[in-house]
């Protein structure tokens, strides 16, 4: 026993789509100001994606 049991980095980035489409989704996006900008920015940009939604 060297004391090194059970002492890991936990995994940060655990996936769950419906979680990512909540947080950043179009539909969240369009809700606030800020959001908005940031849909504007990507259009502006001519983005093929501009939200987590079209995906």
């Amino acid at each position: 026993m060297d004391g090194t049991e059970g002492k890991f980095m936990s995994i940060t980035y655990k996936p769950n789509a419906r979680k990512r489409l909540k947080k950043h989704g179009f539909r969240r996006r369009m809700k606030t100001k800020g959001g908005r900008k940031i849909i504007s920015r990507r259009r502006a940009k001519k983005a093929w994606k501009l939200s987590a939604s079209d995906e």
